[in-house]
């Protein structure tokens, strides 16, 4: 079951995926991830990438717990701070955009107090960040200024995505994004 309040991303999931001898099994649903329509003991796996942090990551964990099968599993990346003491810059942009964001040790000690066993966690190569997602961001971001130049709150957007992407060149051994391999207790 694929949820996403965006549906032309679950269009977008049907196209790619058509040509999978898995598709049959895909179902997707346009719907808000803090209110899952689901019975609970349904999942024997939750997937989750970049997307927990809308929730929160504890209380997606939690809300989530209910509709695992014994024994199911959660896997969720997690921004994460990846030092105990981030230098300044790091720390202002992200208290502002994501104050939530928490250590590795922060968010292993959140999922066990959801109820979970950490099977693994894992930081995904920086290189991730780079081809998947600033390098195709900062040449949207040009085309952008271009298209809103005359648009002060637009420019002001786009000033704060490329100070993101600023940070993450000069910090990105400070905090990164962690993969979490979870599984339900008892």
């Amino acid at each position: 079951m694929a949820v996403d309040r965006h549906a032309p991303f679950l269009k977008d999931l049907t196209r790619r995926t058509r040509s999978f001898e898995a598709f049959s099994r895909i179902a997707s649903l346009q719907g808000d991830m803090r209110a899952l329509p689901f019975s609970d003991n349904r999942f024997d796996l939750i997937w989750s990438e970049g997307a927990i942090y809308i929730v929160g990551f504890e209380a997606g964990l939690r809300s989530w717990r209910p509709l695992l099968k014994t024994h199911g599993c959660v896997a969720v990346t997690e921004i994460s701070w990846l030092t105990e003491a981030p230098p300044e810059a790091p720390t202002q942009f992200w208290s502002r955009n994501y104050p939530a964001m928490a250590t590795i040790a922060s968010n292993c000690a959140m999922a066990q107090a959801a109820g979970y066993e950490i099977l693994h966690h894992f930081t995904t190569p920086e290189r991730d960040w780079w081809t998947d997602y600033y390098e195709p961001l900062e040449m949207k971001i040009r085309v952008l200024r271009l298209k809103y130049a005359d648009s002060p709150d637009a420019l002001a957007f786009l000033d704060e995505e490329q100070r993101e992407i600023d940070v993450f060149r000069q910090h990105s051994s400070c905090y990164g994004c962690v993969f979490y391999l979870l599984k339900k207790e008892g």
